[in-house]
Parts: structure tokens; sequence; C-alpha cells
């Protein structure tokens, strides 16, 4: 006999032909459930495949990418380590951020490990909180590439939503059974507190906003007389914007401007050329700076020490 058989997952028909009273194993060609069919002995039997609850290969792949997710925070830590005992480096990222960020980082970074570590345990053994979690971490990483502009980046995310939220998806976390209030409450409180986060740093990648949320390193930093005894050069930054330079050979006026570009950029402009710098500062009165684009005939690299 031939018959149409309905899939419990995501109830696409499919035809299989057997005796009665036979048992064949089948596949929905349409979501992979797998499971048993026992052909029935009269025309009125319920056709519809037996079977175990089969993990839908989408899911697997989420839980795989919580995976590879914590081995980048961890990376990511250990890189980031060096620059949190670095007191100049922590102090530069303080200042520009208007909180400790990399000591944030640091905290966040421990967090996330155990929570995409559960996650992805969630996901493989099918418990709706974890998929309820993960569309909320979706919306998070979406609402997070709107505010920074970068569009491109929610694609994915409405895709993993969509996906979470397919029949044969939900069939397989008994979504329909639902979640506990309390289990509910926390997951929204812990995303939202991730979301107000993502979000700050959202707006400080915003090429239009990040002006009005990043502080930018102060132009009192630059404020008078810098030598570097070495190199036989001294400059002075004015609060008109002007400056003097001068080595062995040469003196220059000219203009400095501070945030030029990224925020951090400290511009020299003179008659005969200019510089872009990205300054370091090593307390009140140590300053590195570093050349970043500009034809300089002064210096590339230089530490200055405040004179006055």
């Amino acid at each position: 006999m031939i018959k149409k058989i309905s899939c419990p997952a995501c109830n696409h028909i499919l035809t299989a032909e057997g005796k009665p009273g036979e048992k064949r194993r089948l596949t929905c060609p349409n979501c992979g459930f797998m499971g048993k069919f026992t052909f029935p002995q009269d025309e009125h039997s319920r056709h519809i495949i037996e079977g175990n609850r089969i993990r839908p290969r989408g899911v697997t792949i989420l839980a795989a990418l919580q995976v590879i997710a914590v081995i980048i925070l961890i990376a990511g830590l250990i890189l980031l380590l060096p620059y949190v005992y670095d007191k100049s480096m922590e102090e530069i990222a303080t200042e520009v951020f208007g909180f400790p960020i990399l000591e944030f980082l640091v905290v966040y970074t421990l967090i996330m490990v155990p929570i995409s570590l559960l996650l992805s345990y969630g996901l493989l053994s099918g418990r709706e909180w974890a998929r309820f979690a993960s569309v909320l971490f979706q919306i998070n990483s979406m609402t997070y590439s709107v505010i920074s502009l970068n569009f491109l980046g929610t694609i994915i995310p409405i895709y993993i939503i969509y996906y979470l939220r397919k029949p044969h998806v939900k069939d397989y976390f008994h979504t329909e059974q639902g979640l506990e209030i309390p289990v509910r409450a926390v997951i929204i409180a812990g995303v939202s507190m991730l979301l107000i986060f993502n979000g700050y740093i959202a707006f400080t990648l915003n090429p239009i906003l990040h002006d009005g949320i990043i502080s930018k390193i102060p132009d009192s930093r630059y404020y008078g007389t810098w030598v570097n005894e070495s190199q036989h050069i001294e400059i002075t930054f004015y609060s008109n914007n002007s400056f003097f330079i001068a080595n062995a050979t040469d003196t220059y006026w000219g203009t400095w401007e501070n945030g030029v570009g990224p925020w951090w950029i400290l511009k020299l402009e003179w008659k005969e050329g200019e510089g872009r710098y990205a300054p370091f500062f090593f307390g009140s009165n140590r300053m590195r700076l570093v050349q970043e684009s500009g034809k300089s005939g002064f210096f590339s690299v230089a530490e200055f020490k405040k004179k006055s």
C-alpha cells in the first residue's frame, strides 16, 4: 500500500510504500526528522511518523557557534590582559570612553564564557530557556548593529530568530510548554543589562553619534612646552590651537587640532607639511607621539617630557 504520511515536526507530507503492519524508518526531506512508521492494518489509522525527538541540524550549528565564541573570548582576554596592566593604556582608554572599559571587558569576558557554554548545553539538550535566551541575544546583536550603523550585521540575527521560531525547531524545544516566570525574568534581566552595555559601545562606534558619546583627550592635556632631549625637539602647545616647534636646525609655527578623524588623533599642521599622531600619555608629564600619517620633517616617533 502507498500512504501519505505527516511529519510531526514540520507537518510536511511525504509518501511511503509498504505492507500492512510493516515498520519502516523514514526521514522527513523537509526538516530531517527521523522516526519509524508502522503501516496500518486499516485505512482509518493515523498516518504520522513515530519517533524520538531529533535535534535539528541548525540547532547543533548554533550550539557549536557558542563554543567558538568561547574560544574567541578567551583568546581576546589573553590579548587584553597586557593592556589592563599597562597604566598608560588603561588611563587613555578610561579617559576616552568615560569609564574603565578595559577592566569592564575582562569582567564581561569572565561572565560571558560560562553563559555561552551553558547556552550551548541548553541548545544541544533541547531546553526551551536556551531557545528563548538565544532569541533575546540575537535581538541584542541586531540592536547593536543598528545603533552602530552596521546594517549588514542584522542579517544573520534576523535569520537565526526566524529559524528558532520555525515549528519543527519549537517542537524540539517543547516551546508549547512555556517557561516559568522566574526563569523568563532572569533571562530578560540578564540580556537587558548586556543590551545597555552593547548599546553604549555601539554608540561609540557610530560615526555620526560618537562625538557626543566618547570623550576625546582633553585639549588641556597638551597645553605647555614638551621636550625631547635625545632628538633635540621642543614643542609648545597654546590654548588658541597654535603651536611652536623647534629642533636643532629649524623652527616653525603651526596649528594643532585634537580629535581628528579617529577621536584620539592629534593633527599638527604648518606651512611646510603636516603630521597626524597617536598620543600616549604616561601620567601628567610624559607623552609619546607616534605618527599615523602625513609628511613630517620633525619626527615619526618621539617621547616628550613636560617642561612647563
